[in-house]
């Protein structure tokens, strides 16, 4: 991967954070509840700390590890929220409204991806020396998680 694409990501990835963010504070403003610091300090983590971390070769695992961390994290919880505004069984009107927040999420995810496979594209052949850099062990934990808290919340009212 050039420097020049790499800079395209890391400028989409930090676009994407802080859209993201300025998004979920005019849904959710900090004044409405305090609970709304967790969504505010994982935005700035994901737009700090991950695109600082993906500046290096050397920290671009764990930048993708968190990055993958605080997007399973935020879809689980807006898909709580959104299940929790939810008016009975059957209405899912409070997911629809957060299926745009998800999908800016999974956008930041999968840039994040196309940054870690840049560094790691001719090392990764035929090996896999974490779990973590599987496809598959992320799309199972963005489709579990946030599933337990459907049947939860549908079925323990």
């Amino acid at each position: 991967m050039t420097r020049a694409q790499r800079a395209t990501l890391l400028s989409a990835l930090v676009a994407l954070s802080v859209g993201g963010w300025l998004l979920h504070s005019r849904i959710h403003p900090l004044k409405t509840s305090p609970v709304m610091v967790v969504p505010i300090v994982a935005a700035w983590a994901d737009t700090v700390v991950v695109t600082l971390l993906f500046l290096s070769r050397r920290s671009a695992r764990l930048a993708y590890l968190l990055n993958g961390l605080l997007v399973i994290y935020g879809i689980t919880i807006m898909t709580q929220f959104g299940l929790a505004r939810t008016s009975g069984m059957g209405s899912f009107s409070g997911l629809t409204a957060m299926a745009g927040d998800c999908a800016i999420l999974f956008a930041d995810f999968m840039v994040g991806k196309a940054l870690f496979d840049g560094y790691f594209a001719e090392e990764r052949v035929g090996v896999r020396p974490w779990i973590f850099l599987a496809p598959g062990w992320w799309l199972v934990h963005f489709v579990l998680i946030p599933a337990v808290y459907v049947v939860a919340n549908t079925f323990w009212r």
